[in-house]
């Protein structure tokens, strides 16, 4: 089962909840204040495909890319 991201115009809790996805669209239950009626959120994620390395930056200390600027640099 997939994992979707929930959020409770209630209380504005936001939640995580494995749930079918034939059934995603019908919120769960807020944990927090049990409200019934709660929107499912668009959630990104970052994925790595293949098997290729990242591409090295030249400036990078580390030799590695950090993409987003983790490293610092």
């Amino acid at each position: 089962m997939p994992l979707y991201e929930y959020a409770c115009p209630n209380c504005n809790a936001v939640f995580e909840e494995l749930v079918s996805a034939a059934k995603a669209d019908d919120g769960p239950a807020c944990p927090t204040c049990g409200e019934t009626k709660t929107t499912r959120k668009i959630s990104t994620f970052a994925g790595r495909m293949g098997t290729s390395k990242r591409a090295e930056a030249p400036s990078c200390p580390t030799g590695t890319c950090c993409f987003g600027g983790a490293c610092g640099n």
